[in-house]
């Protein structure tokens, strides 16, 4: 009975902004990481991700899905929570949104630049790894 809550953003923005996060994550644990190798890693485990979500979702119940373009919940995270909220028949109240307000004003959106080459990324091997799901986020304006 769980609901599932799925944001969309292009992959060719996805892919190298999580490399570079998988390669900070690797130097704080180990000391060290090769930023140009996170791109092809996580390239290939993003896009078998996608594939089994997708495959999974096609068997069940759409209901359990609400689909967020990443872009919304940047721009408006309130109004998000609030389809989320919505989406899943929750309360989302006065208090609710409060709290948010508060931790927004504290955690301002980060600025980060993730140039792919930096971290191996190939747009073209991210087009060709995310066609599938780029032609279905496509067709129902998520991404």
């Amino acid at each position: 009975d769980a609901g599932v809550v799925w944001t969309h953003r292009d992959p060719q923005r996805t892919v190298p902004s999580y490399a570079s996060l998988s390669a900070t994550n690797r130097r704080t644990l180990v000391g060290r990481a090769e930023r140009r190798a996170a791109g092809p890693r996580i390239t290939a485990g993003l896009a078998q991700g996608v594939e089994l979500a997708l495959a999974a979702r096609a068997r069940l119940d759409p209901a359990r899905f609400l689909d967020l373009p990443y872009a919304e919940l940047v721009q408006d995270p309130q109004a998000a929570v609030g389809r989320v909220c919505a989406a899943f028949e929750h309360p989302c109240e006065a208090a609710h949104r409060e709290a948010i307000a508060r931790w927004l004003r504290r955690h301002p959106a980060p600025r980060h630049r993730c140039p792919p080459e930096v971290f191996g990324v190939d747009p073209a091997e991210v087009a060709r790894a995310f066609a599938g799901y780029r032609a279905w986020a496509s067709e129902r304006g998520l991404i």
